[in-house]
């Protein structure tokens, strides 16, 4: 068996080695992605974004173990910042989900945001559809957060925020564009009763939002809980499926591969004519020319 007959068997090894390749654009990265695209059946995509902490972490996983015992398989991808020095995922992320180790069902990768804003790596689409080729039915995605979630809500089919009990910690999130990028506001699990005037306010803030045709729905742990959470969850996929969103979502995901590869590929063709000309460079500016008609000297000369 090859590497992708393999995957599609449901082999872990080679799942982990296809999203290496991926990932770090090994030779034949490519034509691995090619060779797997007709092999898609749909996995269900969610993305989880909010302040990083122990409680965000014991929620996914208790999701998870929920899907678990419903026989559900489960891909999780941890969005994390880059180590500056080896540029890879920083240690500890999968170290929080410890307790999911070794169970079966579940395959857990941390994923290195390589500097692209909103903690989404360019790596995710084709590591999504190495998970759902696995066989995953539902693949996680964990954002780290930032001033904006757009990457993750252009990559996944539902966006829930976790938000801390105490709003303020949250508050620049959610002023930075959260309210109009996701689908479920989950006010997590806190102490006293901080949890209920958290979510009163994010539902104050959502009245203000008068033209928005799909409201968020409101969540807490206290009220609704894990289970709560997990069927709102899944109910949110039927109706995608209901109100014939799914197919559209998902036609706008593929869109954003198509262009997010184009640009790839432009910038890897770029980053190698500034190799090669660094040395010309260097000379023509010494020698006094103009860098903006030296610039687009080097683009027409390679890109027209």
């Amino acid at each position: 068996m090859d590497l992708v007959e393999k995957l599609i068997a449901g082999n872990e090894k080679a799942c982990a080695r296809c999203i290496s390749l991926v990932e770090n654009q090994r030779e034949g990265y490519v034509d691995l992605l090619k060779s797997i695209y007709p092999h898609d059946k749909g996995a269900y995509r969610v993305g989880f974004t909010g302040q990083e902490d122990l409680a965000k972490s014991k929620l996914l996983v208790d999701l998870i173990e929920g899907y678990l015992e419903e026989g559900k398989k489960v891909g999780l991808l941890l969005m994390g910042p880059s180590s500056p020095q080896t540029g890879g995922a920083f240690l500890g992320g999968r170290e929080r989900f410890a307790q999911l180790s070794g169970k079966e069902g579940v395959f857990i990768r941390s994923v290195a945001s390589r500097g692209h804003q909103g903690g989404i790596s360019y790596a995710v689409p084709g590591m999504m559809r190495i998970l759902d080729a696995y066989g995953c039915d539902l693949i996680l995605l964990e954002s780290f957060g930032g001033p904006l979630d757009t990457d993750l809500s252009q990559v996944v089919d539902c966006l829930v925020n976790v938000i801390s009990p105490d709003l303020s910690q949250d508050m620049e999130l959610l002023n930075a564009g959260s309210l109009e990028l996701t689908q479920i506001f989950f006010v997590n699990q806190g102490r006293g009763r901080q949890e209920e005037k958290t979510k009163l306010d994010i539902e104050m803030m959502l009245d203000l939002q008068e033209d928005r045709e799909e409201r968020p729905l409101v969540l807490s742990f206290q009220d609704q809980g894990v289970s709560g959470l997990k069927e709102v969850i899944d109910d949110f996929k039927d109706y995608l499926l209901d109100m014939g969103h799914w197919k559209q979502d998902r036609l706008k995901q593929e869109v954003m591969e198509v262009e997010s590869r184009m640009r790839g590929f432009l910038k890897d063709d770029l980053e190698a004519v500034i190799r090669f000309e660094e040395e010309a460079i260097k000379r023509a500016l010494e020698e006094g020319s103009n860098p903006y008609l030296l610039a687009e000297e080097l683009l027409d000369r390679y890109f027209k």
